[in-house]
């Protein structure tokens, strides 16, 4: 099957209609722009019916791919006569012929979640028709475009007219109150941060703690230490003034969307935290645990 860039073969549409997802607050990804840039399969009989997505990450001027998720409009069955292997992936999965990163999965939950309604889904049927219908034209200029060398795809961000650098995006709510959004939990015995089902929930707890102390460098391990206990009582607390615990709670909202963490779990993570914070604090000092987080996790908030 051969692939090509809906944006090279319909410019300015794809202009107008490439979706975007805004990531407002570093946490469970980093925070930029995340765009689903759409591929169509350029085999002129072809029904495939599916669309591949490259979703690339803008920071620093720079576009980088941390995924791609392949949608098939039609649910895979027998009938239809997919593979075993298909069915097994089922109709939206990350590819595996494809680059990934270790964003991926957060990336095709929140695909799922945020950016797939039913107006993107008809979106990208109507594309892939355009070209189907392109293909069978032969006076059609998709003809002259596919003769030529393509264009490589992490060159796009060199372009004034990309529709990665341009389109207005979906951004993520982080107002919704954080009671519902609570799961049934993973049923471990206890919530380890060495435990790799944990990991991102301890991260989203952290990294957020680290963004605050670099743009507030008065903050120390004793104003971290009151926010986390306050949240081990109750994750979903009224923050009030707190600006640091406004900040965790916004990381948890996107967390729990593609994690079924349960308040029991988050509370135990606090807590844990907060044992943490105590002892590199009597080992470090008034930021002796600020100073920790800082040397672990800083490369993750500014990649």
């Amino acid at each position: 099957m051969s692939l090509t860039p809906f944006f090279l073969l319909f410019r300015d549409i794809a202009e107008r209609e490439t979706r975007s997802l805004f990531v407002e607050r570093a946490g469970p990804l980093p925070r930029g722009k995340y765009t689903f840039m759409d591929c169509y399969c350029v085999e002129r009989h072809c029904n495939c019916r599916r669309v591949l997505l490259f979703v690339y990450r803008e920071g620093g001027g720079t576009l980088t791919q941390v995924a791609s998720i392949s949608h098939a409009f039609d649910r895979p069955t027998l009938d239809s006569g997919e593979n075993s292997h298909t069915l097994e992936l089922g109709q939206t999965f990350l590819d595996p012929l494809n680059k990934q990163s270790r964003y991926s999965q957060i990336l095709l939950d929140l695909f799922l979640l945020d950016v797939l309604d039913a107006e993107y889904q008809e979106r990208l049927e109507r594309h892939y028709y355009m070209v189907k219908d392109a293909l069978r034209d032969p006076a059609h200029e998709i003809h002259r475009i596919l003769n030529q060398d393509p264009a490589d795809l992490d060159e796009f961000g060199d372009s004034e007219a990309s529709p990665v650098l341009s389109r207005p995006a979906v951004e993520l709510d982080f107002s919704t109150p954080l009671d519902p959004l609570f799961g049934s939990g993973l049923g471990a015995a206890s919530v380890e941060p060495t435990d790799e089902r944990f990991e991102l929930l301890f991260e989203n707890i952290e990294i957020p703690i680290l963004e605050y102390y670099e743009s507030h460098p008065e903050l120390n391990d004793g104003l971290v230490a009151l926010t986390l206990e306050r949240l081990g009582m109750n994750p979903a607390m009224d923050p009030r003034q707190d600006a640091l615990c406004q900040l965790i709670q916004a990381n948890l909202r996107i967390t729990l969307r593609v994690t079924p963490y349960s308040k029991h779990e988050v509370k135990q993570a606090m807590r844990k935290i907060s044992k943490s914070l105590a002892r590199h604090t009597r080992s470090g000092g008034i930021n002796g645990y600020l100073d920790f987080i800082r040397n672990q996790l800083s490369p993750m908030l500014h990649e």
